[in-house]
């Protein structure tokens, strides 16, 4: 009996693994496109876990060895050939080098036909390659060569820019989003090595005017991404002297009006969002596009005010932030998207920080910087922003800590941090819905805030003799408004503020007061104390009648 049921078993597992055996021939025809559908296997329902393994492992096979090889023999084939015309070159047969690029331009154009609908990968990768050996046999007419064919550099960069505007047409006609994207940068190679402000920057600003086209006609969403790098990396290529031209890397002498170029494709790359309504233009890809967009441009600005208006940033500063506000006020005025709003927007108030920073002098800088919180807050209750209430946190606590890292007490600065904490805590607690925040903690944040910087204001401000009656007064203002907006946490700032107070005025305090002073201050804080105590006593005593009728009721 043992040996029959070994038996049995191993025949199980056998007819398991020709099972398996047959489910991969089987994908395998399938992907080589060979037998037809009455001749399929019908495989056994009883190895489906098994079977569906290995068309997944089958399949992950599949994909590196038809598509991942593919791409990187071609790119290798590639290299192989273009480093052969450049050997061609330096045994000196120019003319011979620059035929025979051509012809093998033509060849691999001819021979991807036969291979279109047998391997479709390598059809793109010979095409791809037949373009770039056809542009570099173009680029190698004048440039990196020793005895150029065509002398000029402007007819050079002018056929260059034909091969490339050729491929632009054919990639046109033929829909290709791909091709299109290589054209571009054909271009982009033409134009960088051109070194003429006036063709490099209009290509630029073309670049930017196509990717919106094509994005909104199309949907070519990658396309559009590709081309808004591209550009901004142009943009800096020319910053740096442009060493694809080969000049040094240094700053360029100057600046040609590249600013303007630099506004101009960042609106364009900013005018998706009014046809958001296309099904194509998804929410991440507005964000995202928003986000590169103000990066690239923040970053291009700084370069050019460290370069050439380094005496003026704080002007240059002020003139980004208004174009970074009005943009965002545009875009939730005529879309409501105010996420894409809200990014414009904080890259404009972070550039009226720095703005403010320029303009005015510190300390008092501080003042005003605190004061513009308040506008930033303001700002995003329009747009009903929780990511611009945030980051107007985070730069109001950079504003108070950098404060207090570099400078004294100054009256006015606390004054106006003072105002600013209360007055942003008590609009967070009317408008927390309108933000969309959940919890109290950013009103919390505030309100310690505040609770700190009132009293050491305080102290710093007035004489010492003043400063337990300041606090006393602190401390019954606290009381006064939790009773006018009914609000529990100022009578605990309000008791916590008294304790802190008393223990001030025992233990330091207590040896420096003279006279009048020290009476007052006694009774005082014994008259608030009390005062407080009556008010818990009688509202203890309400909640409690409160609870005794509920229980009558039930």
């Amino acid at each position: 009996m043992p040996s029959k049921q070994a038996e049995k078993l191993d025949i199980d597992a056998l007819h398991q693994r020709m099972d398996m055996l047959e489910a991969r021939l089987a994908l395998i025809e399938q992907h080589l496109g060979l037998g037809s559908d009455d001749h399929r296997l019908e495989l056994p329902a009883a190895h489906e876990s098994d079977i569906s393994a290995v068309q997944d492992s089958s399949e992950l096979e599949m994909r590196v060895g038809a598509v991942g090889m593919t791409w990187i023999g071609g790119f290798m084939l590639l290299c192989g050939l273009i480093l052969m015309i450049s050997y061609v070159y330096r045994l000196g047969f120019t003319y011979v080098a620059i035929l025979f690029g051509y012809l093998l331009s033509g060849a691999v154009l001819f021979f991807r036909k036969t291979l279109q609908r047998s391997v479709p990968s390598l059809y793109l990768i010979l095409e791809t390659m037949a373009y770039l050996i056809f542009f570099y046999a173009t680029f190698r007419l004048h440039f990196f060569t020793d005895e150029p064919l065509i002398e000029s550099r402007a007819v050079a960069i002018a056929l260059l820019t034909l091969v490339a505007a050729a491929q632009f047409y054919v990639s046109l006609r033929r829909k290709s989003e791909f091709f299109m994207f290589l054209a571009i940068l054909q271009g982009f190679v033409a134009v960088s090595i051109s070194d003429v402000p006036l063709f490099y920057f209009g290509l630029a600003v073309a670049m930017a005017a196509t990717a919106l086209t094509l994005l909104l006609r199309r949907g070519w969403v990658r396309l559009f991404f590709g081309i808004l790098l591209l550009t901004y990396f142009m943009h800096l290529t020319w910053l740096l002297n442009n060493p694809l031209a080969g000049n040094p890397p240094q700053a360029t002498p100057h600046p040609n009006g590249n600013w303007i170029a630099l506004v101009i494709y960042t609106l364009i790359f900013n005018l998706p969002v009014f046809w958001r309504q296309k099904k194509h233009l998804k929410e991440g890809a507005l964000i995202a596009g928003t986000l590169l967009s103000a990066s690239g441009f923040s970053l291009l600005v700084t370069i050019n005010v460290l370069t050439y208006f380094q005496p003026e940033w704080g002007l240059a500063a002020l003139m980004v932030s208004l174009f970074f506000l009005a943009l965002a006020s545009l875009q939730y005025a005529l879309t409501g998207h105010k996420w894409v709003a809200s990014l414009n927007a904080c890259f404009g108030f972070i550039a009226l920080s720095i703005a403010i920073a320029g303009l005015s002098r510190l300390p008092q800088s501080y003042a005003w910087l605190a004061l513009q919180s308040l506008i930033v807050l303001f700002y995003a209750l329009w747009l009903r922003s929780r990511l611009l209430a945030l980051l107007n946190t985070f730069i109001f606590l950079v504003i108070l800590f950098a404060y207090w890292a570099t400078y004294k007490q100054v009256n006015m600065v606390n004054l106006s941090l003072v105002t600013v904490t209360f007055t942003t805590a008590h609009l967070l607690h009317l408008k927390k819905h309108a933000l969309g925040l959940r919890t109290e903690a950013l009103e919390n944040v505030y309100l310690a805030l505040g609770f700190l910087l009132l009293p050491l204001s305080l102290y710093g401000a007035l004489p010492a003799h003043l400063v337990t009656l300041s606090w006393i007064g602190v401390s019954a203002l606290y009381f006064g408004l939790s009773l006018m907006f009914r609000m529990v946490k100022y009578r605990w700032m309000s008791v916590v503020n008294l304790i802190i107070t008393l223990f001030y005025l025992m233990f330091i305090d207590f040896g420096q007061l003279q006279g009048m002073y020290r009476v007052l201050a006694f009774l005082l804080l014994g008259a608030l104390a009390l005062l407080l105590s009556i008010f818990y006593t009688r509202r203890r005593e309400t909640q409690l009648q409160k609870r005794k009728r509920v229980g009558s009721h039930q």
